[in-house]
């Protein structure tokens, strides 16, 4: 099934001190890149004691991902929302190019429609993409991974399109992606695009985490010089399994870079779910 995701142009009114976007009736969190933009910082936030996440704008003005950066004023073109309700987390991550209005509009909206209600089947998640918004004039693109994760049952399923990765770290799991990655993006002019589905499971203790390639390509398009799947288990690991600890402390590795390598050279989302 084709995706088109589209967007309407209908303003909403934002405050940089403003991390939930909308008032719900379960715990939520939306954040989007506009809003974090201070180089070298990480902000990180508790929805729940077994969800988190972290956004960056990343540590290097200088860095050649600015190339692809066409609104001055938001060099910082990733977001982010998790909702929980129960033992069902929904997740997603979004990483725009040439403007933050794909992956700002897509996650406000999607987020809006999620904490009324998680899709119970990867069909319906595919339907609710599909459905999102109206038409806007803009040239800006995203990679975009959601996903739904039932702790009572240990599986998760989701759809991918771009470079971001979900990653399990505990038991059998080594924290290579269980997505399949690609350089596909949604665009905001309405492009179609080809999802890929995937599917997930989980034991008691795992760790869920989906994230953007400014982790995985913190030495920008350099990924054997980035964190690896090794780097991404030794720190949830010493977090003692910590969703907010881990979250934060990845990120904080990115913007350090690897031995010795950059690092911190493209804008960062994560989320962090403790099963």
């Amino acid at each position: 099934m084709a995706l088109k995701v589209i967007f309407d142009d209908t303003p909403v009114v934002h405050s940089p001190m403003m991390t939930c976007r909308y008032r719900h009736r379960v715990p939520s969190l939306c954040l989007l890149g506009h809003d974090h933009q201070h180089y070298g910082s990480v902000a990180a936030y508790s929805i729940t004691d077994r969800v988190a996440a972290a956004m960056s704008v990343g540590a290097d003005p200088d860095s050649p991902s600015l190339v692809f950066k066409d609104d001055p004023d938001t060099l910082n073109e990733d977001a982010l929302c998790v909702v929980t309700d129960g033992g069902r987390t929904g997740i997603a991550v979004a990483d725009a190019h040439f403007g933050p209005e794909s992956s700002h509009r897509l996650i406000e909206r999607l987020h809006e429609r999620w904490a009324q209600g998680l899709p119970a089947s990867s069909d319906e998640l595919l339907l609710l993409l599909a459905a999102i918004g109206q038409p806007a004039r803009t040239g800006s693109e995203t990679a975009l991974l959601v996903a739904v994760h039932d702790s009572d049952r240990g599986a998760g399923f989701g759809w991918s399109i771009g470079d971001a990765s979900l990653v399990i770290v505990g038991g059998s799991h080594d924290a290579t992606p269980e997505n399949p990655r690609n350089h596909r993006y949604v665009s905001a002019s309405g492009d179609d695009a080809e999802p890929v589905a995937f599917s997930f499971q989980t034991q008691p203790g795992d760790m869920v985490l989906a994230f953007t390639d400014g982790v995985d390509e913190c030495h920008y398009r350099h990924r054997e010089t980035s964190l690896r799947p090794h780097h991404i288990a030794q720190i949830v690991e010493a977090s003692g399994g910590e969703p907010r600890r881990a979250a934060a402390e990845i990120t904080q590795r990115a913007l350090d870079g690897v031995d010795g390598h950059p690092g911190g050279q493209d804008n960062i989302a994560i989320v962090a779910v403790r099963c």
